[in-house]
């Protein structure tokens, strides 16, 4: 895998949540079943469509799961774990994020790194290069995969701030603090999570 490569730029779309939440990788689609939205998180319906669109077939034997912020952020809590990193490291997981103000930072230069997942943000703050971050407009839905090196952003003046992130693997997130889709009849054993940032699933020996 290259890694340090562009997010895919799907399309802009203005979405004006007003309910204050925090949803953290809900399960909306199990393989081979119908997609299930809880109604007070249909407000992100449009985003969710427009990933059902361009993923097609490639969903049927997948999981999608919902992660919807809709906060406080400020300097101090930007709402998601600081510093470089990639989504769904040492996966085919995807990605796609969405926000309506201060937008996520990506660097965009050849990474050289481990496959360990610890070890690898290490070399990702180490290597990455201030002058190689870009950002792209807020309300503009992005695809990424596990290449795509990026971080929060700096927030200088606390605000309301809506982040989406709907994301598509094989594999059942299941780490303590995950969100629960009643919709869904399922009863997956949860795992603790990491003390550092660590991948949405687990096995029974250990947290990733």
């Amino acid at each position: 895998m290259k890694y340090g490569g562009k997010p895919e730029i799907i399309t802009d779309i203005n979405i004006d949540c007003k309910e204050m939440m925090f949803y953290m990788y809900l399960p909306i689609k199990f393989p081979n079943s119908e997609i299930l939205v809880p109604e007070r998180l249909k407000v992100f319906n449009q985003l969710i469509q427009e990933v059902l669109i361009r993923e097609g077939t490639n969903l049927n034997d997948k999981y999608v799961y919902l992660t919807a912020k809709h906060i406080f952020a400020s300097p101090d809590n930007v709402g998601n774990r600081a510093g470089y990193h990639s989504d769904g490291f040492g996966t085919p997981d995807i990605n796609y994020i969405w926000t309506n103000i201060h937008s996520t930072v990506f660097c965009i230069q050849d990474f050289n790194l481990s496959t360990d997942c610890a070890l690898s943000m290490h070399q990702m703050e180490h290597q990455a290069d201030k002058d190689n971050e870009v950002t792209y407009p807020v309300n503009t839905l992005l695809r990424l995969d596990e290449g795509v090196i990026h971080r929060t952003p700096n927030i200088r003046l606390g605000c309301m701030r809506t982040f989406v992130k709907i994301s598509i693997s094989k594999e059942k997130y299941n780490l303590v603090g995950n969100s629960h889709n009643y919709l869904l009849d399922y009863d997956w054993e949860m795992f603790d999570r990491g003390k550092v940032r660590n991948h949405p699933i687990s096995s029974e020996k250990d947290s990733i």
